[in-house]
């Protein structure tokens, strides 16, 4: 099945959005996570890039996380799934696009409030029972514009004939890195004779269980290789959303966020994450070695997205466990298999769909 992708090699999209200032609206859920939120700002960073003037609003569920995103742009954030709220957020902006990420409204007064407003959906792959509930929802079959940020051949639930039309994948959405940064963050961290360094998060943090159980995993695997490796400079990301307590130990550095996370994966030697959309298309664009210990959740299939790239050679994947520390020391110890996964990510191309996604969209405002 072939399903279109958008032509902008000459930016058609901006000449035609450019007679008006474009305004945009994301609704985003951020609660635990920063995956839909930073996918946001990804490709509201290309709609500043391809129309300056674009005016861009933001309604999510948490604040604003501190340094992450240095974008222009209204944001407000409302905890409770307030009709009210949103409603005067849609008055008073009068978007000319409605942008919604893979958790759809879930009230009857949310939804009716999309009636009448152009609405460009981005469709993340979920679970597998989850996907199909989106195909079949009725918000998103009025959506005149669905995103896919994936490449067809990641995507397995086949798009159903009257959503063809709208539907376009623009392959990973994903915020790259930068050699600048990267200097500030060897000093930041003292990284200039480190002989190894890891770095190791859950994501967001806000899944609490599945957030604890990844850090024990953690700790593990870091005695085991601070015994093999003193010199080891391990540094570990619990997340803005993160509830609980994690204590450094000695060798590790402990930081509840950092904002320029994309920058320090090119600098590691090994990245251990849970396996979200954003670390994941992160390290396959910084070309950085990872273990995955993927954790359940209700939306996101994080075992199969990371269990195919470590089908490629791209990563490898452990259970949350004891045994975690063992199979991750092995692979360490094992120069023949961390070159071999060096050499498939340098030849792995993964398609970036910021701009194709910002110009879609750009393009919708303008009818």
């Amino acid at each position: 099945m072939t399903l279109p992708t958008p032509s902008v090699t000459a930016s058609p999209h901006t000449k035609a959005a450019g007679h008006r200032t474009a305004k945009i609206l994301f609704h985003t859920y951020n609660r635990r996570g920063l995956g839909h939120l930073m996918r946001g700002f990804n490709i509201a960073t290309q709609l500043k890039a391809l129309a300056p003037q674009t005016e861009l609003t933001f309604f999510a569920k948490a604040p604003r996380p501190d340094g992450f995103h240095q974008l222009d742009c209204h944001y407000v954030h409302e905890a409770d799934d307030s009709v009210e709220r949103w409603n005067d957020v849609l008055t008073r902006t009068s978007p000319d696009v409605v942008v919604l990420d893979t958790v759809l409204p879930k009230t009857a007064e949310m939804r009716s409030s999309l009636q009448g407003k152009r609405v460009a959906y981005i469709m993340r792959k979920c679970e597998a029972i989850r996907q199909q509930q989106v195909l079949q929802d009725p918000i998103v079959a009025a959506s005149e514009l669905i995103i896919v940020p994936h490449e067809a051949a990641e995507f397995d639930a086949p798009i159903p004939g009257h959503l063809q039309p709208q539907t376009h994948f623009v392959g990973a959405i994903v915020r790259p890195s930068d050699r600048r940064k990267q200097r500030r963050l060897i000093e930041k961290y003292n990284l200039q004779h480190s002989t190894f360094t890891l770095v190791s998060t859950p994501g967001g943090g806000g899944f609490q269980t599945e957030a604890d159980e990844f850090l024990q995993t953690v700790s593990q695997v870091h005695d085991a290789l601070y015994s093999h490796q003193p010199q080891l400079k391990h540094i570990v990301v619990p997340g803005p959303n993160y509830q609980g307590s994690f204590a450094p130990r000695p060798g590790m550095t402990v930081v509840s966020q950092e904002p320029d996370l994309v920058h320090l994966m090119p600098l590691s030697h090994l990245f251990l994450s849970a396996g979200g959309y954003n670390t994941v298309t992160e390290l396959r664009a910084t070309k950085t070695p990872a273990v995955f210990i993927p954790s359940p959740r209700t939306h996101d299939d994080q075992r199969d997205r990371v269990i195919r790239l470590a089908q490629s050679g791209l990563a490898a994947v452990v259970q949350p466990g004891p045994s975690a520390a063992n199979e991750i020391l092995s692979l360490c110890d094992d120069p023949q298999r961390m070159a071999a996964m060096r050499a498939a990510l340098q030849q792995d191309h993964m398609r970036i769909g910021n701009r194709d996604a910002a110009a879609l969209i750009l393009e919708l405002a303008a009818k």
